[in-house]
C-alpha cells in the first residue's frame, strides 16, 4: 500500500477540498416545498370563495392535504436514494418537518372533532417555524423571509374579518413554500446541467 505524507497545509487543503466536496454535492429540488406552497394556496383560496359563497362544506377543500402527503411520501423516498450521504442539516431539517406535519395533523384533529377553533393566524404563526429554522440551517435567505412573512401576515391576519384571513393564508404558502422551492428548484437545475 502506497503512502503518501502530506505537509500540514496540504492535509488541510485536502481537508477542504473534501468539505467542499459536501457542501455542493447535494442540493435541495424544492419539489417538496412546491407541492406544498400549492396546496395550501389553493386550499385557502377555495376556502375564501367558499365562505364568501356561504358554501356549506367549505372546509372538505383542506382533505387535499392528506391526498398531497402521497406524493410527499413518494418525492421523499426518490430524493432520498438520490442523495450519496445525510448531512446534520438533513438531519435536522427532517426532523422538524416531521414535528412538523405531526403537530398540523393533531391540530386539525382537534380542531374537527370540535373541541377547539384555531384561528388562521396560529395556522400561519406554526408555518414559520419550520420554514424559519429550515432557512437558518440549510442557509435558504428566501425560506427565512417568508417564515418571517407568515407571522407578518399572521398578526396582519387578526385585524381583518372573515374570511379575508384565508387570503393572508395563501400569501403565507406562496411566501414560505412556493417561491423558496422555485428558486431552490431553479438551483437545482442550474446545479444538475452543470455536473455538479
Amino acid at each position: 500500500m502506497n503512502q503518501e505524507n502530506f505537509s500540514p497545509q496540504e492535509s488541510l487543503q485536502v481537508i477542504e477540498s473534501m468539505i467542499g466536496k459536501v457542501k455542493t454535492s447535494y442540493h435541495d429540488t424544492g419539489v417538496g416545498p412546491i407541492l406544498w406552497g400549492c396546496v395550501v394556496t389553493i386550499c385557502s383560496i377555495v376556502s375564501y370563495f367558499a365562505h364568501v359563497y356561504k358554501h356549506p362544506q367549505w372546509f372538505a377543500i383542506w382533505l387535499l392535504t392528506l391526498v398531497a402527503v402521497v406524493p410527499q411520501i413518494v418525492i421523499s423516498i426518490k430524493e432520498k436514494k438520490e442523495k450519496k450521504f445525510v448531512t446534520h442539516n438533513d438531519i435536522v431539517s427532517g426532523a422538524v418537518w416531521t414535528t412538523f406535519g405531526f403537530s398540523m395533523m393533531v391540530i386539525s384533529m382537534i380542531e374537527n372533532w370540535g373541541r377547539l377553533h384555531i384561528h388562521s393566524s396560529i395556522y400561519m404563526l406554526i408555518y414559520g417555524i419550520p420554514t424559519i429554522i429550515t432557512g437558518w440551517v440549510c442557509n435558504v435567505k428566501s425560506m427565512i423571509v417568508g417564515g418571517i412573512l407568515c407571522w407578518v401576515f399572521a398578526i396582519s391576519s387578526v385585524f381583518v374579518d372573515y374570511p379575508y384571513p384565508f387570503l393572508f393564508m395563501a400569501a403565507s404558502a406562496i411566501a414560505a413554500w412556493l417561491i423558496p422551492g422555485l428558486l431552490l428548484n431553479y438551483k437545482y437545475r442550474k446545479l444538475k446541467a452543470a455536473n455538479v
